[in-house]
């Protein structure tokens, strides 16, 4: 694991005695101030309210006053900044998301500071599904070289069900080296089903993670009831997975801190309407977090500015909102530097031009300004990511045959996951005819194969079922982004159209393809990790646009199949998912046969 020293970690710049002792003179008139930052009104998160007609001195990387008329703090060598009457509040903190896969930080940085999100925690699992140790390190590095400040939660279920599942991921050796790292500031989400059946090691992690002071992400889907304080006994310390009103109550009672979710995956907001017109409600423990913006939302409108507007139309006050995605998680991670505009905290702040826009005219981290009307003022380092981690797939080539899924030739009854919607899958049971050549597809009843292949073996090893719910008349779609485990996922209706997008996602190095006939639809190569894209934003958008473009082509009727294709696999959701190894219950916890 990387031991570089982070200057945006949780050793955020220490205010060391002659620090304070000049911040006190400042604030006292002793001394002038680096800059001032006049005619601003000031969102006070702690209040809450708006203070009108305000001005702000900064020493260094740090408020040290804030009053009506500051100017007896200005000498020959402070910069004035004259605020124009806009609105000064905290740099906005998404206090759960996931940057280790799809794009870089680097162009997450790039659109996410420049409208205000001056700090994001971010999960680690995806990069060390993908790429264990190494990944994990290189993404840190990355990220620590970006003027925006990012955080990491250390990846505690990796794959989340090891004994049904394989990926590279972490062991607790290096589980605890990773939260001992300066800006690692907690454990990422713990899947509740693997945590509640005491998956070895579980509890020693999160007994780590206390002894360390750091929190403890929850992902509680379903959990409600003596599950959930199970949970919650077990040391869990948040939860993102609440979809309505009940469910935050729930978690709220126990003690949780609760993440509203509003991004790519999941919006949850406009079911939450109730919170808002509750009276009495302490929403001291509530977050707003994107759990991933999406690429529309980073190229159009930006990221928590963008949530915090979508809060605010679902009935909660502006200045409640803002304190979610400030006060609030700054206060939760132990950071209170952040999230505040008090003197001695640290200068993270936006000027945006009305409360109902949230539009940033001004970013500014530390003390330093690094964005203007939406353009970044400041240097984004190209991060060159190690050639190793552009090869991390043992797995060279498969034939059609690996795609054979025996049975009796006589009628069987096999059993299919049944996709309930991009997220979810259930379990079905047909009756359909076997064959001396294994069993066949069927795309006019909905009928097509799945393969995932273990990433990480020169030679195919990998679980081959039936779906149904993907809607594909033809062709074929490949990826190697998948929830948690990154291994080789394929739909698609013949064994042949498999084999040619799986084998393009191969030489790609991960990524997508779509594939119809001999021809090659559409891709989008990811090869960091096989899930990392290093192109630009708006370019990765349309390659995106493109693929799910070929898979309607081929008949798919679902509205998000670029998602529907990462969580099909993904084993920290219920109820039946396919892994290299097999069809896994998940709800149960056990391996099933496709031919009953």
């Amino acid at each position: 694991m990387s031991t570089q020293p982070a200057w945006n970690g949780k050793n955020l710049p220490r205010l060391t005695p002659r620090m304070t002792e000049r911040l006190m003179a400042v604030a006292a008139g002793r001394r002038f101030a680096d800059r001032i930052i006049r005619n601003v009104h000031l969102v006070n998160v702690h209040i809450p309210r708006l203070e009108e007609n305000r001005e702000l001195a900064i020493l260094g990387d740090r408020i040290a006053a804030i009053g009506d008329d500051l100017g007896h703090l200005i000498g020959k060598n402070t910069e004035v900044i004259d605020g124009r009457h806009q609105i000064a509040l905290p740099g906005m903190i998404d206090p759960h998301t996931h940057l280790d896969s799809m794009f870089t930080v680097r162009e997450f940085a790039r659109l996410a500071l420049a409208s205000g999100n001056t700090t994001a925690m971010s999960e680690t699992a995806m990069i060390a599904g993908a790429a264990g140790p190494d990944g994990v390190s290189a993404f840190i590095d990355e990220a620590r070289a970006v003027p925006m400040r990012v955080f990491f939660l250390a990846p505690p279920q990796v794959p989340p069900f090891p004994d049904f599942e394989t990926s590279a991921g972490l062991n607790f050796e290096g589980f605890k080296t990773l939260l001992r790292q300066p800006d690692v500031i907690g454990v990422g989400e713990n899947y509740w089903r693997p945590a509640l059946d005491l998956r070895p090691g579980a509890a020693r992690q999160l007994a780590a993670a206390r002894t360390l002071g750091l929190t403890r992400e929850g992902h509680a889907a379903g959990a409600r009831g003596f599950h959930l304080q199970a949970y919650r006994a077990g040391g869990i310390t948040s939860c993102h997975e609440a979809t309505t009103p009940k469910d935050v109550l729930e978690r709220l009672a126990l003690g949780l801190a609760v993440q509203i979710r509003e991004g790519y995956v999941r919006s949850e907001l406009p079911a939450m309407g109730p919170l808002a017109d509750m009276k009495g409600l302490d929403t001291r423990r509530l977050m707003l977090c994107s759990d991933l913006a999406s690429f529309e939302m980073l190229l159009r409108t930006g990221v928590m500015n963008e949530v915090v507007r979508r809060a605010v139309a679902v009935g909660f006050k502006t200045l409640q909102a803002i304190q979610m995605v400030t006060l609030n998680p700054a206060d939760y991670f132990g950071l209170t530097g952040l999230g505040r505009l008090d003197p001695g905290a640290l200068a993270d702040l936006v000027l945006v031009d009305r409360l109902d826009r949230l539009t940033a005219e001004l970013v500014m981290v530390g003390g330093r300004v690094v964005a203007r009307k939406g353009m970044l003022t400041v240097n984004m380092p190209y991060f060159q990511y190690d050639p190793v981690l552009r090869r991390t797939f043992k797995l060279k080539r498969l034939d059609p045959a690996d795609f054979t899924l025996p049975a009796p030739n006589r009628p069987v009854k096999v059993r299919i996951v049944d996709m309930f919607n991009e997220t979810i899958t259930r379990e079905a049971i047909l009756e359909i005819q076997g064959r001396r050549l294994g069993i066949q597809t069927d795309p006019e009843n909905d009928l097509v194969k799945v393969a995932v292949w273990n990433k990480h073996s020169a030679s195919p090893r990998g679980g081959v079922g039936l779906a149904r719910g993907w809607g594909l008349r033809h062709g074929a779609v490949a990826t190697s982004l998948l929830w948690d485990n990154n291994n080789l996922l394929c739909v698609g209706v013949t064994d042949r159209e498999m084999a040619m997008a799986a084998n393009r996602v191969l030489e790609l190095q991960g990524g997508l393809a779509v594939v119809r006939g001999r021809r090659v639809l559409a891709e989008m190569p990811m090869p960091v990790g096989g899930i990392i894209s290093e192109k630009p934003l708006p370019e990765l958008a349309r390659e995106m646009n493109d693929v799910e473009k070929a898979i309607r082509g081929l008949g798919s009727l679902l509205d998000r199949p670029f998602l529907a294709l990462q969580t099909f696999c993904f084993t920290g959701l219920p109820f039946i998912r396919l892994t290299d190894r097999g069809l896994l219950d998940v709800r149960r916890g056990k391996m099933v046969s496709v031919v009953l």
